[in-house]
């Protein structure tokens, strides 16, 4: 069974590697933590559509902090 796939979610002047320190306690956990450089969240979920396809991730959980947070709900 592949492992789950997490992706977590940076907040506004932030970077997918502040998550690195979480990620690190997530063994067994396959960790997506993208740079979100999208001006507007379409084109934010626009990037994290085409992360997941080349990623070949079918379904993921999602965190996110700030801006981040709001991304996962949008």
């Amino acid at each position: 069974m592949p492992a789950p796939v997490l992706t977590l979610l940076h907040g506004f002047t932030q970077h997918g590697s502040s998550w690195s320190e979480l990620a690190a306690l997530l063994p067994g956990v396959r960790i997506l933590a993208p740079d979100l450089a999208g001006t507007t969240m379409e084109e934010c979920e626009r990037d994290l559509v085409q992360l997941w396809e080349r990623e070949g991730a079918a379904r993921s959980h999602l965190a996110g902090y700030s801006m981040g947070g709001r991304l996962a709900l949008f």
